[in-house]
């Protein structure tokens, strides 16, 4: 049998892992500049980035109740907080930003408030907490980066009229969450 139809006789795992050796993580998917005639380089597809890393995250539920409270800081830089907050009738959004996220702040804010907004909507609320939760890809942005990104959608959606509650970052924390049973509260997106 032929590589290519032992490609296709495979899982798609074993085809993931021969594009991820062909692509390797931040690499272009087209051929290189100097072999294309007057071509700029392009950057890997949006499904490419996320199959080799590089693209945020967030998972987005609609909670009855979200409760949290400081458990041990994380980055040496923050400041020293305690704190405990409970928020009814949200939409919480576990976040994770990743390093492809540095070049492209200004549509991962613009995407991600979009799903907050629609999010809220579907479940009449204008109360968001934003919570970084670094474990839902295996590669992350730099801190700075994941706090920027977050500052510039907590500052969006307060202007439009959203009560945003974002819990400590720098820090692991408690918290205790009460998902409703509707298929749409809970919600995955690639941004």
């Amino acid at each position: 049998m032929s590589s290519q139809g032992a490609l296709h006789a495979a899982s798609p795992w074993v085809y993931m892992e021969v594009l991820a050796e062909r692509f390797p993580k931040g690499a272009s998917c087209a051929a290189p500049a100097s072999q294309r005639r007057g071509a700029k380089e392009k950057k890997p597809s949006a499904s490419l980035r996320c199959i080799f890393g590089g693209i945020m995250k967030i998972l987005m539920f609609y909670a009855p109740l979200f409760w949290y409270r400081t458990h041990q800081k994380t980055l040496p830089d923050v400041p020293d907080r305690e704190e405990e907050h409970e928020c009814r009738n949200s939409v919480v959004i576990f976040f994770h930003a990743e390093a492809h996220d540095e070049d492209r702040q200004a549509a991962v804010v613009e995407k991600w408030v979009k799903n907050a907004k629609w999010l809220a909507r579907k479940f009449d609320t204008t109360t968001v907490v934003l919570h970084s939760f670094n474990h839902l890809a295996p590669t992350k942005a730099s801190p700075e980066t994941a706090r920027a990104l977050t500052d510039a959608v907590h500052r969006r959606l307060e202007r439009t009229g959203f009560t945003v509650v974002q819990t400590p970052f720098g820090y692991l924390n408690e918290w205790k969450i009460h998902v409703a049973g509707d298929s749409l509260a809970k919600v995955f997106k690639d941004l």
